[in-house]
This record gives C-alpha cells, structure tokens and sequence, in this order.
C-alpha cells in the first residue's frame, strides 16, 4: 500500500491537465465556453475531483474554470449520480484521474474496480462502498491535517 502525502495537495489546473490527457479532450477546451458532451464531461470529471479530492470550495472550482459555483455544483452532484448508477465511464474516470495525481493510497481498491470493470466482480454496491470509503478516509485525512 502506498501512501498520500495530503499536505502537498496539486493545484486545481494540475488536475485540469490530467483530466484532459485521460478523456482526450484539449487542456484549453475545459476552460472554454465550447460545450460538447465530451468537454462538459472531462470538465465535471476536473469538478468532481478537484471537489472532493482537494476538497476546494464551489467558488474556487468555479473561479478557476470561469464558471458559477452552482454551475460548478449542479456538474459534480452529476458525476455523483452517475457514479452511483454506474452510467458510462465516469467511475473509471475519476479513479484514473486520482491515481495520476497520486491521490489513491488503496491499490486494492483499483485492483477491486478494475475487476468489476472487467466483469469478474459483479456487486455494483461492493464498487460504490469501497469508492466512498476512499473518498470519505481522505477527506478525514485532509480534516485533521488542517485542524492541526
């Protein structure tokens, strides 16, 4: 198991850019006006993360991005929703994203989604509790850190 130096955070554009190499979209398209599907998704993939990886409020999401906050929440309650019912690929998404940025310190937890990704495991809610499970111990990491 590898550990997550959470005091040395990366910046929001740090995960813009990795964003954009993982869902192949341009750097400069997640930050622009232009609104296809594939730059809205790559764009509420960066929120998502950047939110409840580098637990940044709405408003700075939003201000990096040139965007509203509410614009900035409404994308990430959709890439909540579609984690949970498993639509398309944003589960993978996010967990490549975090894995670049060495924001996972769980290798079973990868090793478990790939496996379901694969097929070989077929209980959704095993997936979704191990996922949240990362999420919430990191966000308590990242508490505790900026309590002390």
């Amino acid at each position: 198991m590898t550990t997550v130096n959470i005091t040395k955070l990366p910046k929001i554009s740090a995960v813009a850019k990795v964003v954009s190499e993982v869902v192949g979209v341009p750097l400069v398209d997640l930050y622009s006006e232009r609104r296809p599907n594939k730059v809205c998704y790559a764009r509420h993939i960066a929120w998502y993360v950047a939110r409840f990886s580098l637990l940044k409020s709405y408003p700075v999401i939003g201000r990096s991005f040139n965007r509203d906050h509410t614009t900035v929440l409404s994308g990430v309650q959709k890439v909540q929703r579609m984690i949970e019912q498993n639509e398309g690929s944003y589960l993978h998404h996010v967990m490549e994203v975090r894995a670049r940025l060495n924001l996972v310190d769980d290798k079973t937890l990868l090793e478990t989604i790939k496996q379901w990704e694969d097929r070989t495991i077929h209980d959704q809610n095993k997936k979704i509790r191990a996922f949240a499970f990362v999420i919430h111990r990191d966000l308590e990491r990242m508490k505790n850190l900026t309590a002390a």
